[in-house]
C-alpha cells in the first residue's frame, strides 16, 4: 500500500521521546535502513525507538540497544497487514515518523513530523539515499548489532567443527552466500565450489580455512552443483559448515561476523557481512552494484562484463556466465589484503 510521496524532506535535531521507523520486508533493504536507525538512536537516546520490519529481519532489530519495540510485519492477503498494523497504532501519538517503505499507515497515524522515502531513479547508494531524507553527510553505514548470547550461540555452531588442522575458532573462515531470489542474479554454484577451493588452499589467502554456505532452506536445491563439487575435490567435509536453512537469521549474523572473507551474489547475506565489518565481495549481473553494491570500508562489487543496461533487457537464467572465475579470485585477493592492512 504506497502513496505519493509527502513534502517532508530535512530533518531537524528536535527532541523526540517516541519515534516510528518503519523499515523493508526485504533483509537486504532492511540491513541498509540500519545506518540511519543507528544515526536516529545516537542522536535520540532517550526516545521510545519502535522498528517495523519483515518477519525475516525483524530478530536483527530486537538485539540493537536502544530499541523497545520491534513488530514483525507478516503479509496478509489484500495488504491487511497494513490495516493491523494501524490498529495497534493508531491510539499512540508519534514525535517522529520514518517511513522508508512510503505507506499510508505513516499518514493516517498522529506525528508531530513525517520523512517518507518516496524512492529514487538516481543510481547513487542506498546508505546516501537515505541520508539526504535527513540533510546528513557522510551518510551513516549500516552496522548489525550482536548481543553476548547470540555470539556465544555463534561460536558454539562454529566450533562443531573438528576436522581442521587449527582449533576451531582460530581457523580462518570463508563465507559463501552462492544463492539468488532469481536464476539470473546468481553466478554459478560450481564456481563458488572452485573459488572456495582455490582460496583455502595451502598457497591460498585463507590456508587451512572452512567454507561456511549461508543461504535459506528453499534455496538449497541452488547449490546442489556446489556441493557435488565440493564432494568431488579433496577438501575434507568437515571441514565445510553448512548454514543453509539450519539458523535462524540472528544466529546466521553471529556466525557471519566471524568469518574473515564473504563473497555472494547480491544478497541479504552480503549486506549482512558488510554490516558487520566483515570484508565482503559483492558479485553484480542484473542488479545495480552503484546502488546495492555492499556498504562499509572493506568492501567491493565486481559484475559481468555486459552492463546493466544490457542485461536488464533480458529475462534468461544464465546471465551471470560471462564473470569468469579468475576475475572473481582476483578481486577477492585484492580486497582480502587491502582489508589486511587497514588498523
Amino acid at each position: 500500500m504506497t502513496v505519493p510521496a509527502m513534502s517532508d524532506s530535512t530533518f531537524s535535531a528536535e527532541s523526540c521521546t517516541a519515534i516510528l521507523f518503519i523499515t523493508s520486508n526485504s533483509l537486504g533493504d532492511a540491513v541498509l535502513s540500519t545506518g540511519i536507525l543507528g544515526w536516529l538512536m545516537e542522536t535520540h537516546k532517550e526516545a521510545r525507538l519502535t522498528v517495523v520490519a519483515g518477519l525475516l529481519p525483524a530478530p536483527l532489530f530486537t538485539m540493537a540497544p536502544g530499541i523497545h519495540t520491534v513488530i514483525p510485519l507478516r503479509k496478509k492477503p489484500w495488504s491487511r497487514h497494513w490495516l493491523d498494523l494501524w490498529l495497534d497504532l493508531r491510539g499512540q501519538q508519534w514525535d517522529l515518523i520514518v517511513d522508508l517503505r512510503n505507506t499510508a499507515v505513516s499518514r493516517l497515524l498522529r506525528a508531530r513530523k513525517r520523512i517518507v522515502f518516496p524512492g529514487s531513479a538516481k543510481p547513487i547508494p542506498k546508505s546516501v539515499q537515505l541520508a539526504r531524507l535527513f540533510g546528513i553527510s557522510p551518510p551513516p553505514l549500516p552496522r548489525l548489532w550482536l548481543t553476548p548470547d547470540i555470539q556465544a550461540a555463534g561460536d558454539s555452531l562454529l566450533a562443531t567443527d573438528r576436522a581442521s588442522t587449527l582449533s576451531p575458532l582460530l581457523a580462518p573462515i570463508l563465507a559463501l552466500a552462492p544463492a539468488a531470489n532469481w536464476a539470473g542474479k546468481q553466478w554459478p554454484p560450481e564456481r563458488f565450489a572452485a573459488l572456495a577451493l582455490a582460496l583455502t588452499a595451502e598457497n591460498g589467502i585463507l590456508p587451512h580455512g572452512r567454507i561456511a554456505i549461508f543461504a535459506a532452506h528453499h534455496e538449497r536445491a541452488q547449490l546442489a552443483q556446489l556441493y557435488e563439487a565440493l564432494a568431488r575435490s579433496t577438501f575434507p567435509p568437515g571441514r565445510v559448515i553448512d548454514l543453509v536453512g539450519r539458523t535462524d537469521i540472528a544466529l546466521a549474523a553471529a556466525c557471519l561476523a566471524r568469518a574473515k572473507l564473504f563473497i555472494g551474489n547480491d544478497s541479504g547475506p552480503m549486506h549482512m557481512a558488510a554490516a558487520l565489518g566483515v570484508p565482503t565481495l559483492g558479485l553484480f549481473g542484473h542488479s545495480d552494484e552503484r546502488v546495492y553494491g555492499p556498504q562499509g570500508p572493506n568492501t567491493a562489487a565486481i559484475r559481468t562484463p555486459e552492463s546493466l543496461v544490457e542485461l536488464q533487457k533480458l529475462r534468461a537464467p544464465g546471465l551471470m556466465l560471462s564473470l569468469g572465475a579468475p576475475e572473481v579470485q582476483a578481486a577477492a585477493e585484492r580486497l582480502f589484503k587491502a582489508a589486511d592492512r587497514t588498523p
